[in-house]
């Protein structure tokens, strides 16, 4: 009798069990659905955001590179060409190295480097120019080249360089 009732419970809990695989099964196929649906939603929603952000972003870039070229057109238009020096002044030149795409700064030199990584400085500027204003304006603009690439060395240009260079004779006077 007692084997009797174990088989009865065995054969009544295996086909108890035999009907909640398949509730199983459609509750795991589910709740893996309803997963895919909220994380598919979730990450249609960061796309959206990512999307939205990415649109901002190149219309700030494009006002902002609008912005810097304008810059540069203004800069050109108080900025002699190379080819009015030349009419204007024989023996001219101008070295012009913007950090970025234009200049800020005019007639002026801030750059680190040497040997203790300071600033050039203003008096080194001058010492240099006392030292070359002799030769001619080619030679001039070379060494300015020279000494602001030895001085900057591997150091990043940290900020707008600009010099411009005119002998003055006397029939420009």
């Amino acid at each position: 009798m007692y084997i009797s009732n174990t088989m009865a419970v065995f054969s009544q809990t295996r086909s108890f069990l035999n009907g909640l695989v398949p509730i199983s099964i459609f509750v795991s196929v589910l709740v893996t659905l309803l997963s895919y649906f909220t994380v598919d939603r979730i990450v249609r929603g960061y796309e959206s955001k990512i999307e939205t952000q990415n649109v901002l972003i190149a219309r700030k870039n494009k006002d902002l590179t609008d912005s810097i070229k304008y810059a540069g057109y203004l800069q050109n238009s108080y900025l002699p060409s190379r080819n009015t020096m030349e009419k204007l002044f024989s023996e001219s030149f101008i070295l012009l190295k913007p950090r970025e795409m234009v200049s800020g700064d005019f007639f002026y030199v801030d750059q680190f480097g040497g040997p203790n990584d300071k600033k050039f400085m203003m008096s080194r500027l001058k010492k240099k120019l006392l030292e070359i204003y002799l030769m001619p304006v080619d030679r001039q603009l070379e060494l300015l080249e020279e000494t602001l690439a030895q001085w900057q060395g591997d150091t990043f240009q940290v900020d707008d360089i600009t010099v411009m260079g005119v002998k003055i004779t006397p029939e420009l006077l």
